[in-house]
């Protein structure tokens, strides 16, 4: 959660300034969220593609400089992230909880039946108490500025968000090793808890954002 919410907020500032130094700490950060496990290493492989994208399109777009932005970026994540790769590489096992090939095992969840039980602790968890309707605040947040969150360099969060999203159920779909509600019911509270301070800022800076940031 600390590495996701610190790298959020130095890429805004990066988006925001197009500060060399601020670009390289922003890739620094997360990078080092790469040794917090699948989800860290999931999340720093996805925003660094979205960043990527979004950097070269401004560049082509606008024709400015945003490859210094984009390299400076980049650097700092493979100067944190280089013993993660190694040790994904050459040392650690593979992980059999997440399936890219779906054709040589069964899977029971990958289904209406599955997506029914997902949605049901979702709920579960969006109206519990333990979250002091922490949940309905940011929906409240989200529905009355929707614009808002695909403004300029808001886009590239709030598709960052999206498809994490996409992600944790397509992993939770492919679960083979595990009952799907038994391991919902064990981990879907921990990520929502990891990423709730990034939503919180993200959903603030959109909401009262202005129009003052240039050429993005």
């Amino acid at each position: 959660g600390f590495y996701l919410l610190s790298g959020l907020i130095t890429i805004l500032l990066t988006l925001k300034t197009n500060n060399i130094k601020t670009a390289i700490l922003s890739g620094f950060l997360f990078g080092l969220m790469t040794f917090t496990k699948n989800e860290g290493i999931a999340l720093t492989i996805l925003i660094t593609g979205l960043i990527f994208a979004y950097l070269t399109y401004q560049h082509f777009k606008f024709k400015k400089t945003h490859f210094n932005i984009l390299k400076n970026f980049l650097f700092g994540v493979c100067l944190t992230a280089s013993a993660t790769i190694i040790f994904k590489v050459f040392l650690a096992p593979p992980n059999k909880d997440i399936l890219i090939n779906l054709s040589n095992v069964k899977l029971s969840y990958f289904n209406l039946k599955g997506l029914l039980i997902i949605k049901k602790v979702i709920l579960y968890e969006y109206f519990h108490k333990r979250w002091c309707l922490i949940w309905i605040f940011l929906t409240i947040l989200f529905l009355i500025k929707i614009p808002n969150f695909f403004k300029k360099e808001c886009k590239v969060i709030t598709l960052f968000f999206i498809c994490y999203f996409l992600i944790i159920i397509y992993i939770y779909l492919t679960t083979i090793n595990f009952d799907l509600a038994w391991r919902l019911k064990s981990t879907l509270h921990r990520i929502l808890f990891y990423l709730l301070p990034s939503l919180l800022f993200f959903s603030f800076y959109a909401h009262w954002r202005t129009d003052e940031i240039e050429n993005h």
